[in-house]
């Protein structure tokens, strides 16, 4: 070993000035290379976990906006069959209430890392299944007594309000997933 290191010591010695510069160089310039390659990785990691990110928020929206949909569509799909008398319209109804569970779960477990948007959620859950339950008991009174029950069942404001209310609250869901999202695209 040691006769190892005094050769090492006579090479280095022996080398003259240019080629210890150029030694030198070679050097820094390999330095520079692996500072600039993990800068590069780091960098590219950033980006993906943004664009990560970015993809959740606009899944979230998306569920958001279907859910709102399926709300809207189940609407239609009551109201149809209630002034057609149509079964097929009931079927269309209860495959929306169907969606909006599925929306609704697909949901949760997207935001489950956001206490704020878990929060507006359960509410809004809450108000959906208001909701759908008036819609329930509307349909119902058209099976019972007939288009009149169904229209005097739907006469109150309350339904309206209930409606503004789910509209307000997917909104505001909406609006804090787009502020995330400009947030995380400027990040």
């Amino acid at each position: 070993v040691a006769n190892s290191r005094s050769r090492s010591a006579e090479m280095l010695a022996s080398l003259s000035a240019i080629e210890t510069k150029t030694l030198a160089g070679f050097g820094a310039s390999l330095l520079l290379l692996l500072l600039a390659g993990g800068q590069t990785y780091h960098s590219a990691v950033e980006t993906v976990k943004a664009s990560g990110w970015i993809s959740h928020t606009q899944q979230v929206r998306g569920r958001l906006s279907r859910l709102y949909a399926s709300v809207a569509d189940a609407e239609s799909a009551e109201r149809n069959y209630i002034l057609s008398g149509n079964q097929n319209y009931l079927a269309d109804y209860n495959r929306h209430v169907a969606l909006i569970a599925g929306e609704i779960k697909g949901l949760a477990e997207l935001v489950a890392d956001n206490p704020s948007q878990l929060q507006r959620l359960e509410t809004l859950r809450g108000l959906i299944d208001k909701r759908v339950a008036a819609l329930d008991c509307t349909s119902e009174a058209f099976r019972q007594s007939g288009v009149a029950a169904a229209e005097a069942a739907i006469r109150g404001d309350g339904e309206r309000k209930l409606v503004e209310a789910i509209r307000s609250l997917d909104q505001e869901m909406d609006d804090e997933e787009e502020a995330l999202l400009a947030r995380r695209q400027t990040d």
